[in-house]
């Protein structure tokens, strides 16, 4: 057995429900080493908010990619730290400090200290699987992501002596928009909540939940726009978990609706539901916009597809960038994305019937009337709470 083969056994015997990777030297040899041949993801961000969408929700899980590939990431990263995780969710760097199968040298240790996150490194080959036991341990108590950080020469070197047997905790999920809402509403409180899992500051007690009523005069005609969609969308009932992207579609986890669980980044809606769905959750939904699907929310649709999950997509398509300036979204690109028989586009929201026997996944394209139109200007930011 070599350190690699003992790092997978370990997790696994540990209790991760999802281990996700992008191919690298350290982390190919690892993943390969996992019971059941699960399949590799094209993008860092996808791999990774595939793994927080696992640990939100409970389900313990583990990331096996390089450094360059956090940098990739770093957006999933930043909004994972923000919201917290329910259950373990490690991320394993598999160091490359020479550059010998990288494209270039980094400085690891001062880029994660920038990222404001737990590191756990292993020194010596021989207690990597002891390292990551802690680690995971460490992750689940904080309530946070945290770094296993192992130079990705010593995978291949021999591992000698008994595996550890420590099993994580299992966890249950409740929602908890105050906390998982990444967004300006809530940001002093998971700012100050972070300092305080990380040790370096005292608890402080949540806000109170809004309601969709107290936002901006100027963001209501869009939300009214948005309304009977998302009544139509509950009205056969609500997954266990709906995950959105930065966008005024996502602030329906407010009150009265509480529709939405998590806010993650840019296109971070899918890849954190179909993470949740992989990990084990029983259902849930990605919401996002039309610029954010064509910004980043395409690549996880597209492991969406391959991996044939039961994952349900609501694409409200109004045409524009309604959240970041009214910005136009070429309608000709997004439509060039969206094409397949797991696609279903939808004019009118007494259409809307999601259907929850379907195996795979399906995307509901949305076209919205009404809200800001793309030439209508400045549109004044979020409100801090």
């Amino acid at each position: 057995m070599n350190v690699a083969e003992a790092l997978a056994a370990t997790a696994h015997s540990a209790g991760v429900s999802l281990v996700t990777h992008v191919p690298g030297f350290g982390a190919s040899q690892t993943f390969a080493a996992w019971p059941g041949s699960p399949l590799p993801s094209y993008h860092e961000e996808v791999a990774l908010g595939m793994a927080l969408g696992s640990g939100i929700t409970g389900h313990p899980s583990v990331c096996l990619i390089k450094m360059h590939g956090l940098l990739k990431a770093a957006n999933a990263l930043v909004c994972g730290l923000s919201a917290g995780v329910t259950a373990a969710c490690v991320i394993t760097i598999f160091d490359d400090p020479s550059g010998g199968h990288s494209d270039n040298q980094l400085p690891t240790r001062s880029l994660l200290d920038a990222f404001e996150i737990g590191v756990d490194a292993v020194d010596d080959p021989g207690q990597g699987p002891r390292v990551l036991v802690e680690c995971l341990q460490r992750s689940q108590q904080q309530g946070l992501p945290r770094i296993l950080l192992i130079g990705s020469e010593l995978v291949e070197q021999p591992y000698v002596g008994a595996l550890p047997t420590e099993k994580l905790e299992v966890v249950s999920w409740s929602s908890d928009p105050v906390g998982q809402l990444v967004c300006p509403l809530f940001g002093e409180y998971q700012r100050t909540r972070l300092l305080s899992r990380l040790g370096q500051t005292c608890a402080v007690n949540p806000p109170g939940l809004p309601a969709l009523e107290s936002l901006p005069a100027r963001w209501q005609p869009t939300l009214q726009a948005y309304r009977p969609w998302i009544e139509s969308a509950l009205a056969g009932g609500r997954p266990a978990f709906v995950a959105g992207d930065t966008g005024l579609s996502s602030l329906f986890g407010l009150d009265p609706y509480r529709a939405v669980d998590a806010i993650g980044w840019m296109g971070g809606s899918v890849p954190l539901a179909l993470g949740a769905l992989a990990g084990g959750h029983p259902s849930a939904w990605a919401v996002t916009g039309d610029f954010s699907f064509i910004a980043a929310g395409h690549l996880g649709w597209i492991e969406a597809r391959r991996r044939r999950l039961p994952l349900r997509v609501l694409l409200f398509d109004n045409g524009c960038a309604q959240a970041t300036g009214g910005q136009p979204v070429e309608p000709e690109t997004l439509r060039a994305l969206l094409n397949g028989p797991e696609v279903i586009e939808v004019s009118y929201p007494e259409q809307l019937t999601i259907d929850p026997a379907h195996p795979g996944p399906l995307l509901y394209w949305l076209r919205v009337q009404g809200g800001f139109e793309p030439d209508e200007g400045r549109r004044e930011p979020l409100p801090n709470s």
